[in-house]
Parts: structure tokens; sequence; C-alpha cells
């Protein structure tokens, strides 16, 4: 790591002479993304740790990486023989941004922290936060753009989803978003998370590995609508756009014409837009916050969007099953888990509509699957025995739909506390997804019905249980999840979610078993309307694990009743000799 050293030093010189004492660098984009671009991965440039959560925090003689406990086995090692230390975040006694300025940076002196990467809310609150310290924060000099080396940005073609696949056109979606709009008392809509833009339009694109979204701004008022966009990435479908009364202008141009939009009362969501936006508005705006109503309408799924997903999981689940009967009942002596991933592409690729991975695959072997986000590199790469298990946590990009799923793979003999856990980790998933509940029921509920059979046994999991799927988008989705830490969001009928309880235990192993479920109306009585969940999720889980003295009728029923909704959606679609081994490893328990 002495390369990360060196660059933290030319960091550290250009912020010299900017006159900047330390600099703030977070994992962003301009749209505030998850995944990024590599021409935007400062952050990662300069401390060597590539997870997709995560703050620099760089003063002129000393650097702290903040990040979450899905990352801290996997930051330590990054962290290694750099001069970085690692803060982790939710831990108590652990130091937070703020303290982190507080304590390390002297009165008058000056931060520098790129408005176009931060949201409008959290510039505001450091900003008023480091004031009260006599620390300014400076945005003129950027030491960070300065120092790094990376690519440039480069933009892909754009394609246009037809009704086969969107199910509702775009002239249709933009008059649901200008009646919320109105709704809202405003005039106008900003928007700028590219997840938002591609579903609004009905297209897609390549610019972000795995994610089809396209680098593009839009701006929807009560009588026009603008895409601001990459000139030849959009020729294809520009007569489409301009018939629909869609004004096409540059991607370069959005700060200019932001800066001179009329006085009119605009939504711009000061959580999810940059701050540079933000401030580029007229004075005269007035922002109305946190009411942008694209991310429900996207959330609640239509039905050819959920007619698509299943048969997108339908494809996935024959290539996970596949996977599933070569690395266990394969001769392989010698496989890496690199190799296994490629293995699982390699499937995945055979299937009709596959486009990509949704997300890098987490393959993880043994005491490796312990590091709750584990990528494996040269250095790290191990190699499969026919012993302990295999974690593999991955997902695809069809035409039709994007899926995640996380299942283990039993490769030989475990101890008696992994089959334990293994054992709870199944039952917590499966409690969940036969779960009925009171419509409007929040994912910070559900979550503590997933953890309790783990928490009989004093063991918890640090992060949280379920997260909103994109349709054709971000693996990543809002506004639903199942965290304790969101007391606000609700699992509402349309909404797709994930279902990933998990126990790691340092050194040892990991365990993580996931489904992706949707959420659908149950019935009605006189204590009101009832939701369940329905598995989009066909894929087994390898029974090699299951400790059987742990489970009830009630988790018995549950393991047995997914087994068969897995048959019964795979088993068309297979060779005789995959049907025959599909019914072996789903036998009745």
């Amino acid at each position: 790591m002495g390369n990360i050293n060196k660059r933290l030093n030319l960091l550290r010189t250009s912020m010299k002479e900017s006159g900047i004492y330390a600099c703030i660098i977070p994992t962003s984009d301009p749209h505030l993304s998850e995944y990024i671009h590599d021409c935007f991965k400062y952050r990662e440039y300069f401390s060597g740790f590539d997870g997709s959560a995560g703050t620099l925090f760089v003063t002129l003689d000393k650097a702290f990486l903040i990040t979450d406990g899905r990352y801290f086995l996997q930051a330590e090692e990054q962290l290694k023989n750099t001069d970085i230390k690692l803060v982790r975040s939710g831990v108590i006694g652990e130091p937070d941004l703020i303290t982190l300025c507080k304590d390390n940076i002297p009165e008058n002196e000056k931060v520098f922290i790129d408005p176009s990467l931060v949201s409008a809310t959290f510039y505001e609150k450091i900003s008023s936060d480091l004031n009260k310290c006599n620390v300014s924060i400076s945005s003129t000099h950027n030491p960070v753009k300065n120092s790094a080396k990376l690519p440039s940005l480069e933009f892909s073609n754009i394609r246009e989803l037809d009704l086969t696949l969107s199910g509702i056109d775009r002239k249709e979606k933009i008059t649901s978003v200008r009646e919320k709009i109105k709704e809202a008392g405003a005039e106008s809509l900003v928007l700028s998370a590219l997840d938002d833009i591609a579903w609004l339009f009905n297209l897609r694109g390549r610019d972000v590995e795995n994610t089809p979204v396209f680098f593009s701004f839009a701006y929807v008022s009560l009588s026009e609508v603008f895409l601001f966009v990459d000139y030849d990435a959009v020729k294809s479908v520009e007569q489409s756009l301009e018939a629909d009364k869609i004004e096409v202008r540059s991607y370069y141009e959005f700060a200019d014409f932001i800066a001179s939009i009329p006085e009119m009362r605009i939504i711009v969501d000061k959580k999810t837009t940059n701050s540079q936006i933000v401030n580029s508005l007229p004075c005269s705006a007035k922002i109305i916050s946190d009411l942008n109503p694209i991310p429900m309408l996207k959330a609640l799924k239509n039905n050819t969007e959920i007619n698509n997903m299943r048969a997108a999981h339908v494809s996935d689940g024959i290539a996970l099953l596949k996977f599933m009967r070569f690395i266990k009942e394969s001769d392989w002596t010698s496989l890496t888990e690199t190799e296994a991933s490629d293995k699982l592409f390699e499937y995945r690729k055979q299937e009709k509509n596959f486009i990509s991975n949704s997300f890098d695959t987490i393959s993880a072997y043994a005491e490796n699957a312990a590091i709750i986000h584990y990528s494996p590199n040269e250095n790290t790469d191990k190699k499969l025995e026919k012993a302990a298990a295999l974690l593999v946590d991955s997902g695809g990009q069809y035409d039709g739909g994007t899926t995640d799923v996380t299942r283990m793979f039993i490769l030989g003999e475990t101890s008696n506390e992994f089959k334990r856990d293994y054992t709870l980790v199944c039952k917590a998933m499966l409690r969940l997804q036969y779960m009925h509940f009171p419509l409007g029921t929040k994912g910070s509920v559900l979550d503590g019905v997933v953890r309790e059979p783990l928490w009989k046994y004093g063991i918890d999991f640090m992060h949280g249980t379920g997260h909103g799927i994109g349709y054709m988008l971000s693996v990543h989705e809002g506004p639903n999840r199942i965290s304790f830490k969101d007391t606000e969001s609700k699992i509402l009928p349309r909404m797709i979610t994930s279902d990933e309880p998990g126990i790691y235990v340092d050194g040892q192993y990991g365990i993580r078993m996931e489904n992706a479920l949707i959420c659908v109306e149950d019935n009605e009585n006189k204590y009101g309307k009832f939701c369940k969940f329905e598995p989009l999720t066909v894929c087994p889980i390898d029974l090699d694990g299951i400790d059987e003295s742990l489970l009830t009728q009630e988790d018995r029923n549950n393991i047995n009743d997914y087994h068969q909704y897995v048959r019964e959606m795979l088993k068309p679609h297979l060779s005789p000799d995959d049907a025959n081994y599909l019914d072996r490893i789903t036998r009745q328990i």
C-alpha cells in the first residue's frame, strides 16, 4: 500500500498550495449514485478501500476512513500498511465525521468538500456544524480532483423500452408526475437521480457497470420537459423523445439551465440532490424539498413489470440450479472463489434476455464469508475444498427484470455451530417470506420479526434485513426498506424487497440467505386490510446444512412449501436430468 501513501502525500501537497487543512472525500458522483463510474472513485483512489460505502477524511498529517459494519473486515485488510485509520460507523465509542473534524481541524482553518458530490442536506448541516467550531468550508479549489489520476467520463448508447417491457408509456408517466407536482403545490421538478430519470423516460443505458442507467439530468414543469444527456448517446431515440414533446439538451448545459429557471415553486429533494445543483437555483425560486414523487411511483411495480420480473427470476433460477449442481457434484479439484463466480456468470449468460450482472458477485469461501461484502482479489482469492461452505451473493440484469439472491453451498463437513447458525438464518428468512401483516406496516417492524430466531441465541447481524429492488434498474432501490434504522418506510403492495438475514463469525464463517419478495394484498376483515409476501426468487436452499432438530413444524412447512414452489416454477424449463436433480435436493423434510 505504499502507493496509497504516495497518493496521500501528493494530495496533501495540493492541499497546502490551496490553503486547505482537511478534505472530506465521499463515495459519490454528481447524481449521488450508489454504484459509480470509475472517473468519480476519488475515495478509492486515495484509500485503496473499494467497498461501496465510506468517507475518507484527510488532514495535513492524519487520515481516517469511515465505513459501516458491512465492510469492517474488508477495510481492515485493505488499509493495512497505509497511514489511514479505520473508523467503525455505528459502533459505540467511535467518532462520527463531525467529531473527527472538531478533534482534528484547528480553528480558522479550511476544509474542502466538493459540493457536487454531497447532498444539499449534508452540505448545509456540516457547514453549520463546522461554522460553530470556527472552521470554514472551501469549494473553490479542488485539491482532490487535481491530485487524482482517474479515467475520463464516457457515455454509452441509450435504448428505449417498448410497452412489453415498460408496461406504461412515458407520456402517461409524465402525466402522473405532473399530477403529483400539482398536489405538492409546486410548478416543476428537478431530477438528478439516474434511476429516476431512466424510469420516467423508459430509457436504459450502460454508463454505470451492472446498472442500466445513463448520465443525465431532467426538468419537468407543468408545460415542458427537458432531458439533459449526451447528444451522441441519445441519437437513436431522439426523434421518439421529440414526438413526446421532450426537449433534449446537452448533459453539460444543465448547470446554466438551472441557474436561469424563472421564479416558481420547484420540487428538489435536498436529501438526494447534490448541493451544487441546489445552490445554483435562483434565489427567487421557492424550493419544496423531500416531495419527489418518482421513488414511490417507481417502487410500485405495474403488472407488466411484475410478470416480467417473475420470468426473469425463473431464468435466474435455472442458472443458479445448474451452478449448484456443478459446485456440489462435479469432480473439480482446483477451483477458486473467482472461478466459481465466473462459472455462475457463464450459466447466466446462457439464459434468454440476460444482459449483465446486477452487481459484482460476492463469492466467499469459508472464513472469507464473514466479510459481509467480500470481493475476492489476487491476494485473497481462496481455493475451494470439499469442505466448509461457499457463500454466493449475486444477481442479474435481464430484459425484463433485476435479480438479487444469496445462497450457501455446503461443500463438505461443517461444525455443529455452523449448522445451528445456518438453520437459524434459514428459519429467519422464511419467517419473513411467509409473514402476513396489516397494510401500511413499517419495515422496521418486520425487521424485528426476522431477527427474533437469532435473538433467542444472543445473535444479531450488522446490516439491514431488506432493500427495495429496481426493475431493470438499481439492485438497491428505495423507499422500501426493512431495517431497524428506518422507522418511516412502509412495505406496500407491488413493492419488491429483499429478505436477507445473516450470521457472521470473524475468522470462521459467514452465512447469509436472500430471497426477493413481492408484497401483495391478502385479505380484509374487521381489523382492516392485510398483506403478505410472495417469493420471486426460485433457487433451492441447500438442505445439507440444516439441523432438523432446531426446526418447528412451521419451519418444516415453510421449507417444504418454498421448495414445492421452486419445483413448480423450474421443472417445466429443465432437462429430465436436471429435473431429477432438483427433486433430490428439494426433498421433503
